[in-house]
């Protein structure tokens, strides 16, 4: 299971241009599930899957380098899960370390030398939505076609991929 944050194909060169209504990142993902097990009252125990909600957003991108077979990038995420065991009094939101509740542990499969930005903490509604915040600035790698340069026309990649959780545990849903 991979999601995919690609360009919708630069041209190598090519001027941004910020009237352009098409977007220069598309989203594309592929589906799992997460084991959570619960009580339907029957006293039979069954597994569910944990659905998580994802958001990608390109904020820069910096640089194309054809010979590394990369690109410097700005990248925004978020990921969003209910868990109705951390719901609490409100009516504030509260925030915990990331690694002090379950969560989809999503890792950056082509990362190179990233810097993520901002603290390991998620805000849990008081209903129990859990949100985590995280922006990743730096290389990622990528395969280039270089074939017809400078007229080339490139797909750009940041793969996220869960690591602790199989596509049978895991609903992946792609915003």
């Amino acid at each position: 299971m991979v999601l995919c944050l690609t360009t919708s194909g630069l041209t190598h060169g090519q001027e941004l241009d910020s009237d352009d209504e098409s977007p220069l990142f598309k989203s594309t993902s592929l589906d799992g599930y997460l084991a959570v097990t619960g009580d339907d009252g029957s006293g039979q125990t069954q597994q569910k899957s944990r659905e998580v909600t994802v958001h990608l957003e390109l904020l820069d991108l910096m640089s194309i380098d054809s010979v590394q077979q990369s690109f410097e990038a700005n990248v925004y995420f978020d990921l969003q899960w209910q868990d109705e065991s951390l719901a609490h009094e409100g009516p504030n939101v509260r925030m915990v370390e990331l690694d002090d509740i379950w969560h989809p542990n999503i890792q950056i499969l082509n990362q190179r030398d990233i810097k993520l930005t901002l603290p390991r903490e998620a805000s849990i509604s008081p209903e129990g939505r859990i949100k985590y915040r995280q922006r990743a600035l730096g290389s990622f790698s990528q395969p280039l076609n270089l074939k017809r340069f400078p007229f080339d026309k490139q797909v750009l990649e940041v793969k996220l991929v869960p690591v602790s959780a199989s596509p049978e545990q895991l609903n992946i849903i792609l915003e």
